[in-house]
């Protein structure tokens, strides 16, 4: 943890939230591949779709792999995760990935709607993520229709822009493609002192420039060797602890009561 004075609630004006790994569980991209391989499978729009079945393996096997790699080795960067399975992917039908984003919020970790409804109601609240923007947009939908809240921005990766294999300027492919992209929302919203949530390296652009701000970081259970980053730490599973967390941490101190005369 690094030494500051903390911010209270009155002092924290946004919530900026990391998506894989922090709100759902694993790799949604891995996760979308699957989907879309027991689609084309079982239930294929067209029935020369089936042609797509080895390039949707070959993706999410690649990508889990890769991950692993990339934790043993740490020389494979996320952004070549991204590039690797938009060229795997880029000729399937966009419409399997807007079928199979809308699943995956029943990946989400146990409580993240309550946390996110208690969140919104007190900040505007965006997502960073190298995730599809097809499936961030998919879970604001889904948060909007349960918690009566939505993001107040997004920002992901396009699906065109993954199709056509380009990196884009407003791609978010590293750490510091979503420090800039949190920045330019920031000052569009006119928030000051953020808080951001996260948990790998992928986060330390966001982590950094939320100190900067004077704002405050928190890693919901974060990878070993970035957790000193943060300015908080909690390790669970269930997003309901992160909410009690927040409330203990952030509240403002008590008034001393009055001593009489």
């Amino acid at each position: 943890m690094v030494n500051k004075q903390l911010p209270t609630y009155d002092d924290i004006d946004a919530c900026v939230l990391d998506f894989d790994g922090c709100l759902v569980r694993g790799i949604s991209k891995v996760y979308v591949a699957w989907l879309m391989g027991t689609a084309v499978l079982l239930r294929p729009h067209r029935p020369e779709d089936r042609r797509y079945l080895l390039r949707l393996g070959l993706a999410g096997l690649a990508l889990y792999a890769c991950r692993l790699g990339q934790k043993a080795t740490g020389q494979l960067s996320d952004a070549d995760l991204v590039r690797l399975y938009a060229r795997l992917l880029a000729p399937l039908p966009p419409e399997y990935f807007r079928q199979a984003a809308r699943r995956i919020p029943a990946r989400f970790f146990p409580g993240v709607e309550t946390a996110f409804q208690w969140l919104a109601e007190r900040w505007p609240v965006g997502v960073v993520s190298l995730a599809l923007a097809d499936v961030l947009e998919a879970a604001d939908s889904y948060l909007a229709t349960r918690t009566g809240c939505r993001f107040a921005f997004i920002a992901g990766n396009h699906l065109e822009h993954l199709r056509l294999g380009t990196q884009s300027a407003s791609a978010i492919l590293t750490a510091e493609d979503k420090r800039n992209a949190m920045a330019i929302e920031l000052t569009r919203l006119g928030c000051q002192r953020p808080l951001v949530i996260g948990h790998d390296r992928e986060d330390l652009g966001l982590v950094h420039l939320a100190r900067e701000m004077g704002g405050l970081s928190l890693g919901v259970n974060p990878a070993p060797q970035i957790a000193d980053q943060f300015d908080l730490t909690l390790c669970t599973g269930d997003w309901s602890a992160v909410v009690a967390f927040l409330q203990q941490t952030l509240a403002p101190p008590a008034l001393e009561p009055k001593q009489p005369n």
